[in-house]
């Protein structure tokens, strides 16, 4: 049985708030860099923060958390090449979707490839 895991959800976005608050989902509005509002989150007593913004604004979030608390962040990039700037600002694991939604779809093509020689050119036959 899985046990569901407390979160919040900081956006800018007033539209998006009220769509999952209508979800029942606990949401905070305001800028998520902004010590106040993470303050506001109860940034205090959470174990891990994902940053997904764009790099630049993972870096602020990721910097005005680590000075507030003592805090896990795992952080999203969107350019590799920053993994190493996100880590700089005190991120503890940098995580690239696109890197690994890429191997993915390498494997599903390449099983798919595997299939298509099988069936059209009788290849891997045993």
């Amino acid at each position: 049985m899985m046990t569901a895991i407390p979160f919040v959800v900081i956006d800018e976005n007033e539209h998006t708030i009220n769509h999952l608050m209508a979800r029942k989902i606990f949401c905070v509005h305001g800028e998520s860099s902004d010590e106040n509002v993470l303050l506001k989150s109860n940034i205090r007593s959470a174990r891990i923060l994902i940053a997904n913004q764009n790099d630049e604004k993972n870096a602020s979030i990721i910097l005005t958390a680590k000075e507030l608390c003592n805090i896990k962040v795992i952080s999203l990039v969107e350019d590799i090449a920053k993994e190493g700037y996100l880590k700089y600002a005190g991120a503890d694991q940098v995580i690239s979707l696109k890197h690994y939604s890429g191997l993915i779809l390498e494997e599903r093509l390449s099983i798919r490839l595997l299939i298509i020689l099988q069936e059209q050119h009788g290849f891997l036959k045993t």
